[in-house]
C-alpha cells in the first residue's frame, strides 16, 4: 500500500513537471501582422522580414534559443534567438519546415 501511495505521488510530480514545461515552452513570444507575416513585435520593439537581405549575416546554424511561439489566424510561428548577437537585432522565425531572418525596424530605417 505504501508503495502504491509513493509512486502515485512520484507520477503526479512529474506530470506537474511536465505540464508546467509545455505550457513555458509554448507561450506567446509576441504578435505578427502584415500580409505575409512581415511584422513581429516583442513588447516594444518591432522586428522586419527583409526579403532583399541586405542584413542578413547569418544562417540557419546560427539559430539559438526559443523565445516563444506566436500565433496568427492562420499560422503558428516559432521564434529563436540568433547566435552570436547580444543585442538581439535579429530573431529566426520559422513556421514548421520554412524559416526567415527578421530584423530590428530601427536597423532597417538607417
Amino acid at each position: 500500500m505504501g508503495n502504491k501511495k509513493l509512486f502515485l505521488g512520484i507520477l503526479v510530480v512529474i506530470l506537474c513537471i511536465a505540464l508546467l514545461f509545455f505550457l513555458w515552452a509554448n507561450r506567446p513570444a509576441g504578435t505578427v501582422s502584415g500580409p505575409e507575416h512581415d511584422f513581429i513585435t516583442i513588447g516594444e520593439t518591432v522586428y522586419v522580414k527583409d526579403p532583399a537581405d541586405h542584413y542578413q549575416d547569418f544562417s540557419i546554424a546560427d539559430k539559438g534559443r526559443r523565445l516563444g511561439s506566436i500565433e496568427s489566424r492562420y499560422v503558428k510561428l516559432r521564434v529563436f534567438a540568433v547566435k552570436n548577437d547580444p543585442n538581439r537585432d535579429y530573431l529566426y522565425v520559422s513556421a514548421g519546415y520554412e524559416g526567415d531572418f527578421y530584423v530590428k525596424e530601427s536597423l532597417v530605417k538607417e
